[in-house]
């Protein structure tokens, strides 16, 4: 009897480890029950509503630390510095932080779901979109006293944002609407 009881308890053990293991790959988004409106507001670059009208792979090489190094760039070898996202077109209806300045439309790119935090867009349906704006690595050359001098910028990409699950991006309703529209009253003008 405690020799079966042993063998159940390793297994029950194993289990919970094993479940425990799996979970912690997944994205988790540490304090967003207590993201408000108005914080959420405060913490990003581009507060919008409007359409997906289109989704596209996007596949970031995140190589110019090699190109610095005068390495050449193999997807074979260096497969881990292709990192894989979603492009959305979305048509913007409304912009709630006019004083950054948009076009029509749009890129957001996001994850692709699952443990990356992505958030899943659905082209032809209307969200608000809590997003920043999106960065990439370049080298910037300098002249200095006749040498060259090499260097990483992060450089953003115009009318391109990044967004995820852990921001308050989400479907378009008139509860959240309706905040917002008071946020953009209560700002001063320029």
């Amino acid at each position: 009897m405690k020799n079966s009881f042993g063998n159940i308890f390793s297994i029950l053990t194993c289990l919970l480890l094993l479940s425990a293991a799996t979970e912690s790959f997944a994205c988790t988004c540490v304090g967003k029950d207590k993201l408000t409106t108005e914080n959420g507001y405060a913490s990003v670059n581009v507060v919008v509503k409007g359409t997906v009208i289109s989704v596209s792979d996007y596949n970031y090489y995140d190589t110019v630390g090699l190109s610095l190094t005068g390495v050449k760039f193999d997807p074979k070898v260096y497969s881990y510095m292709i990192r894989k996202y979603k492009a959305y077109r979305i048509a913007v209806t409304n912009n709630f932080k006019p004083e950054l300045l948009l076009s029509d439309t749009i890129t957001v790119i996001t994850g692709q779901g699952g443990g990356d935090c992505g958030f899943e867009f659905e082209v032809g349906e209307e969200y608000i979109v809590y997003g920043d704006k999106w960065t990439e690595r370049e080298i910037v050359e300098s002249i200095r006293r006749k040498r060259t001098k090499r260097s990483l910028k992060e450089v953003a990409r115009e009318n391109v944002f990044h967004t995820d699950i852990c921001s308050l991006t989400q479907e378009a309703n008139a509860t959240e609407l309706k905040k917002l529209e008071s946020i953009k009253i209560k700002k001063p003008s320029r």
